[in-house]
């Protein structure tokens, strides 16, 4: 689940990219789901997240049938994640 503060985090380093970037300048900042063995997306209810059951059996039986563990991301390269030098 994503939290208030989670979400604080990311609006700050947003507004901390976008102020260090030179006028005229853009980034583009991407985030990855890492919290949870399955993507929220991937997920075989109506609601997504929303529509997960109250208790585990009903979950299990369902995600078992219907999904599939995604593969690792990648080990980015090495300056791949780089900040700008003004950061």
């Amino acid at each position: 689940e994503v939290c208030s503060e989670e979400l604080a985090t990311e609006k700050a380093v947003r507004s901390s990219l976008s102020r260090s970037m030179t006028k005229g300048g853009t980034f583009q900042m991407e985030t990855v789901w890492g919290s949870t063995l399955y993507d929220p997306d991937a997920l075989p209810f109506d609601s997504g997240v929303f529509g997960i059951p109250d208790t585990f059996t009903p979950f299990r039986i369902k995600v078992e049938k219907s999904c599939e563990i995604g593969k690792p991301l990648d080990v980015p390269a090495e300056g791949e994640l780089a900040l700008p030098k003004d950061a």
